[in-house]
């Protein structure tokens, strides 16, 4: 779960009208309106969603040298994560939160 952004539902007049660029990805689609695309995808149980940026607290803003210092200490133990886990990469579903406060402090 992304700490910062929120997530938004997007209704039309009671439902969902909201396709954006979908048209011009699938121009196979252009003859269907977007009131049909929309029923559709509305009778499939899709549900399209926009996020919002939520101001981040300056307290984390403040955190900035910690995160600079965590950022180093993960960079000089790469070689160590790869001798233990065989990838160079740290995974993002293990450290969403890291990742959601390196973002947040501007990383």
């Amino acid at each position: 779960m992304n700490m910062f952004t929120e997530l938004k539902r997007v209704y039309s007049q009671g439902y969902m009208n909201y396709i954006p660029k979908f048209q011009e990805t699938f121009p196979e689609l252009k003859n269907l309106t977007r009131e049909e695309l929309a029923d559709r995808f509305n009778s499939l149980g899709i549900e399209f969603y926009t996020t919002e940026r939520k101001p981040v607290p300056i307290l984390i803003r403040f955190t900035m040298p910690f995160a600079l210092v965590t950022f180093a200490i993960m960079v000089l133990f790469m070689p160590l994560h790869y001798l233990i886990t065989g990838r160079w990469h740290y995974c993002l579903k293990d450290n969403c939160k890291l990742m959601n406060w390196f973002d947040a402090v501007g990383f």
